[in-house]
């Protein structure tokens, strides 16, 4: 039987043999797991692209995991013997694990596609530990209090430490709430003088946010960070994504706010003047300077280029940009057709979003019917098209694919005649064994 496997990250042959691996073609693989019994078998196989190649002993068991690992002072010292870890992801060596059980939970090896973890006292053992790290070895102090998740740093929390505390906060998104944002935050309304009674020394592994009035001492007493955000004085962190419309900018009055993300002006659609409803679709200069609002964010502020002048007097952002006519937001898929481009519209195309163009709009429906296009996402066209997008493109921080009609079907066919030579076709697989 003829197999092939397109694409797979982590290939098991520790349990191999010469019929399970004839007639196998792999096409690439992030990884090839053997021992020194099965090693020989990789020349019984077609590889197109490998990556690398991890020999475990044999008789060992074979742990893969796609995630992270905690190894703390509780672990049965015997449990791991005979496994070997593969992981995809970190490790934290808690400051409680004795040298006993870190040498016994890698008795048998490792190998780690991640950063470790790990205190101070046990840094000396690890050139005897059987590890091999694609990443960083992170030492801290033994001696400090370990947290291992996203904390905010604020009264309350400080208030629950020893006077003059040695702390170290491992900052988790990633780690092990995958999708969080590996940061510390400081409360803006902690107060300097708890600040400084209850911490002594401060290790962080992560990005923090500091409020400016806390941004001396905290530069007093860490020792490790990430990047820093300072807060400006008076302003509160809102650091999720801000829309602002003609009907909620009333919830803006007497607000200075601070974010890192897009600061979005979206007009109303649909409500126009002297509607029902008494609602505008369109922002209103003298209100806007009444409400008295300040904005500030490390990334760009989009509007309609009719309210621009009196933005710029209480916002600050890396980048301005306008647009003109409505403004689509992109979040999921949008399918544009030429009866979409009779009007003039502008298109945010957020990331992981995906705008696609119809193959019968022209560079002229193009031209006049589509604004700016602030891409983040990606863009799928014709090639016909690709001219007139690339002049409407004011931010280009996206993919755009081209569609060539007739290679793209001359090779599907030679791609459909390849795989019609096997048995068994596998694609994109995690984890496979042979």
């Amino acid at each position: 039987m003829k197999k092939l496997i397109k694409n797979v990250v982590s290939l098991d042959m520790t349990k191999a043999t010469p019929e399970s691996v004839k007639g196998v073609t792999i096409g690439n693989a992030v990884r090839v797991i053997v021992t020194p019994t099965t090693r020989p078998l990789l020349g019984l196989i077609k590889f197109g692209n490998l990556v690398t190649q991890v020999e475990i002993p044999d008789g060992a068991v074979l742990s893969n995991v796609n995630g992270n690992v905690m190894v703390n002072g509780n672990e049965d010292t015997t449990s791991d013997k005979g496994t070997f870890l593969v992981v995809n992801g970190k490790i934290v060596v808690k400051n409680d694990v004795s040298q006993e059980t870190l040498c016994n939970f890698f008795s048998c090896g490792a190998d780690i596609n991640g950063s470790i973890f790990m205190p101070d006292t046990l840094v000396a053992l690890f050139p005897r530990l059987n590890i091999k790290i694609n990443g960083a070895v992170e030492v801290y102090k033994a001696d400090s209090l370990l947290f291992t998740h996203n904390i905010q740093i604020n009264n309350g929390f400080l208030s629950g430490l020893p006077t003059n505390s040695k702390v170290t906060i491992i900052a988790d998104g990633g780690l092990f709430n995958i999708g969080n944002p590996q940061e510390v935050v400081i409360a803006t309304d902690t107060d300097l003088e708890i600040f400084e009674r209850h911490i002594s020394e401060l290790t962080i592994f992560g990005d923090v946010i500091v409020p400016q009035h806390l941004a001396e001492a905290f530069y007093k007493v860490a020792n490790k960070y990430g990047n820093v955000t300072v807060i400006p004085e008076g302003y509160t962190l809102h650091d999720q994504p801000l829309i602002i419309t003609s009907s909620n900018l009333i919830g803006l009055k007497g607000k200075s706010l601070y974010t890192r993300q897009n600061i979005i002006f979206k007009e109303n659609a649909g409500l126009n003047k002297g509607s029902s409803k008494g609602l505008d679709k369109s922002f209103n200069e003298q209100r806007i300077r009444q409400l008295d609002f300040h904005l500030e964010t490390q990334g760009c502020i989009i509007m309609p280029e009719s309210i621009a002048d009196v933005l710029l007097d209480n916002t600050k952002a890396t980048n301005f940009y306008t647009y003109s006519g409505q403004l689509v937001i992109v979040n999921e898929e949008m399918r544009v057709s030429q009866s979409d481009t009779s009007e003039m519209a502008s298109y945010l195309v957020n990331e992981g979003a995906q705008l696609s163009l119809s193959e019968e709009i022209s560079e002229e429906d193009i031209q006049q019917g589509i604004g700016e296009i602030f891409l983040y996402g990606n863009i799928t066209l014709r090639e016909k098209q690709s001219k007139g997008i690339n002049f409407k493109l004011v931010i280009d921080e996206g993919n755009i694919e081209t569609l060539f009609t007739e290679p793209a079907e001359e090779n599907n066919e030679k791609d459909n005649s390849n795989e019609a030579d096997y048995d068994v076709v596998i694609n994109n697989a995690v984890e496979y064994s042979l």
